[in-house]
């Protein structure tokens, strides 16, 4: 198709193959090249070939990875909130989702700071984050999408990439039914 399509347009062409080899495995390869034209006809094509199995593999590596990863974030029995170092959200999973009755698509461009009713509270939680670079078991009343509050259990971890805060990671519950079995 590639050939077909650069023999009619009589420009370049660029295409990734995979074949398979004689033992039954397979390697990729990209192709480049251009037709070599005698007058407005195309005689041949030069070009080069290139082995771009590695690439491919660790691609594929990398997408397994990815997926996993979406997986584990996505089923987790806890609220995961990811936040920019802005303190905008960037990822939300569906038990976050759930225990605060937003889905992300409303969450994005939102600032993690709209659910804290107290900012003295959230201040304080703020302070021993950048302290330590991480909290365990936090208790503090947050919002929910109803208007109301419940107390939550946070522990979040600063997020860093090349020794560079770039936000953080915070895992969330709902301590609600806990509390209420407690008092009575």
């Amino acid at each position: 198709a590639a050939l077909d399509l650069a023999t009619r347009k009589k420009g370049p062409y660029e295409i990734e193959l995979r074949h398979r080899r004689p033992d039954g495995s397979y390697n990729y390869t990209l192709t480049r090249g251009k037709p070599v034209l005698a007058g407005n006809k195309v005689v041949k094509f030069i070009g080069s070939v290139l082995d771009i199995t590695k690439r491919k593999q660790a691609e594929q590596k990398l997408q397994r990875t990815n997926d996993y990863l979406e997986n584990i974030l996505e089923n987790s029995p806890d609220g995961i909130v990811i936040v920019d170092n802005n303190g905008t959200f960037v990822k939300w999973n569906s038990a976050a989702a759930e225990l605060y009755g937003f889905k992300y698509e409303e969450m994005s461009g939102k600032s993690f700071s709209d659910f804290y009713p107290d900012k003295g509270k959230l201040e304080e939680l703020l302070q021993q984050l950048r302290k330590s670079g991480y909290i365990r078991k936090y208790e503090i009343e947050m919002l929910k999408k109803d208007g109301s509050t419940a107390p939550y259990e946070l522990s979040i971890s600063l997020l860093k990439e090349n020794n560079k805060t770039i936000g953080s990671v915070c895992l969330a519950r709902d301590l609600s039914e806990t509390k209420k079995t407690l008092t009575q």
